[in-house]
């Protein structure tokens, strides 16, 4: 049984006031008050959240890692992550959601949601302007009597492409056979990672060898396989053990652990703390 969730998980959906709408545009406006903070809790989404801050300040803390708030600067948010925004009074851009059946359907712009390394992407005056642009567009469509969905999700394909593609300095190109396989990879570990943390497991389920598999694991993020199954059963340990009412032996089981005292030797030695002592401190 996996732990009760403390972190609060909002779902896209579309019997919201905005009806049938594929995504969602939200202004991120100046606060009024120079004393006041937007501040939200920790919590997760069911769904992307793409942040386009056009004046900076403050930070953003997603998956335990804190980033500052940049001028020109935008902010992916994926579904599950768990994320609190600290942003100053003066800080502004809009933020836009949309759920993962539009993010399947926007084609190339869609491996880029799936093969981004960083939340974060920084642009120049330039870039940004254009941004902005496509942000009205997409607002003016979004506000019209009759919304075009096939034009909203055009307009945020384009986005995607500029927010993403142009702010980690890459160019959108055809995916190589490595990139595909680690994406292939990517997808099943995030269904199995509990159930098997075994390399050669996840070589036979894409029908490829196991050096084939960590070559191309290497090539997407510069680390093994089992670093990378590693890092993604200690990410959800942290999320669990900071936003979840599941003891340390619940959080274990859930996790693949058969011995609790596994669980603890293996966080402990990632982590360089236990389990608890990270609890009590992220409290």
């Amino acid at each position: 049984m996996k732990p009760e969730q403390t972190a609060p998980i909002f779902d896209f959906s579309p019997e919201d006031d905005l009806g049938h709408l594929p995504l969602r545009y939200v202004p991120i406006q100046v606060r009024k008050e120079e004393t006041d903070h937007s501040y939200t809790e920790a919590h997760r989404h069911n769904y992307f959240e793409l942040f386009f801050f056009t004046k900076g300040g403050g930070t953003h803390l997603i998956d335990f890692i804190e980033y500052e708030i940049a001028d020109y600067s935008t902010h992916l948010v994926r579904p599950g992550q768990v994320h609190q925004l600290k942003r100053v009074p003066e800080a502004y851009g809009a933020v836009v959601h949309f759920s993962k059946d539009t993010a399947i359907h926007l084609a190339a712009a869609y491996s880029l949601l799936q093969g981004a390394r960083t939340p974060m992407f920084y642009h120049d005056a330039a870039d940004f302007m254009a941004i902005n642009t496509l942000l009205e567009l997409l607002r003016s469509e979004q506000d019209t009597d009759q919304q075009r969905n096939d034009i909203l999700v055009g307009y945020l394909s384009l986005l995607l492409l500029k927010g993403i593609a142009t702010g980690s300095a890459a160019t959108l190109q055809q995916e190589t056979t490595a990139r595909q396989i680690f994406t292939s990879f990517q997808q099943l570990a995030e269904a199995e990672y509990r159930n098997s943390r075994l390399p050669a497991w996840y070589a036979q389920q894409l029908h490829i060898t196991e050096k084939k598999l960590n070559e191309a694991c290497k090539e997407a993020t510069g680390n093994t396989v089992s670093y990378y199954l590693k890092e993604r059963i200690m990410l959800e340990a942290k999320r669990l053990l900071s936003h979840s009412s599941g003891t340390i032996k619940e959080i274990g089981y859930h996790l693949g652990f058969d011995d609790p005292a596994y669980f603890t030797r293996f966080f402990s030695k990632n982590a360089g703390q236990t389990a608890g002592d990270f609890r009590s401190g992220y409290k």
